[in-house]
């Protein structure tokens, strides 16, 4: 009597396994994700840069064999990956779904280091702020397999967090 019963339930209790089972594997299971990157550098040289120049500066060029270090939102230095853009500026890693942030290698020494690299007087708390934000943030999802990453590069005389500003070279002011 409890085998017939057991036997006619069998079939349900099956289809709600594979299903929880197919959930289950949907959640973990890794995207191959294309994360195309870019810098922008802005014009540094000491003479006043022409139109050309100017506008040049601003574009978004390719960013050659940029390292990152991705991690999962809320799984901070845990599980860390590093990727690195090939020649023409692509990387490729396998995610699951979720966000990720993604971190130069600068940001990921710890802040008594990053702050000595810094070769110049610094807002700490500013500086403080720049290390602990993500330099790109993703939120991978199925419907979308290709991302862009963009770089802010600085000028040596115009970096951020710093107290006094040095002035551009002579020509540039």
């Amino acid at each position: 009597m409890i085998f017939t019963k057991f036997h006619k339930a069998f079939p349900l209790l099956f289809f709600t396994f594979l299903l929880l089972s197919m959930f289950v594997y949907a959640k973990k299971r890794k995207l191959s994700v294309q994360l195309n990157t870019y810098n922008i550098k802005p014009y540094c040289n000491g003479v006043a840069p022409s139109t050309k120049e100017d506008s040049a500066a601003q574009k978004k060029n390719i960013d050659r064999n940029r390292v990152y270090f991705v991690l999962k939102k809320g799984d901070y230095r845990k599980n860390v990956e590093r990727i690195s853009s090939n020649k023409n500026g692509v990387a490729y890693i396998f995610l699951s779904e979720g966000i990720y942030e993604f971190w130069t290698p600068q940001k990921m020494e710890s802040f008594a280091v990053f702050l000595i690299n810094q070769h110049a007087d610094v807002d700490t708390q500013c500086l403080k702020k720049m290390y602990n934000t993500p330099d790109a943030t993703v939120n991978v999802h199925k419907r979308r397999l290709v991302y862009e990453i963009i770089y802010k590069e600085y000028c040596e005389w115009n970096l951020p967090c710093r107290l006094q500003e040095n002035l551009p070279p002579p020509s540039m002011h």
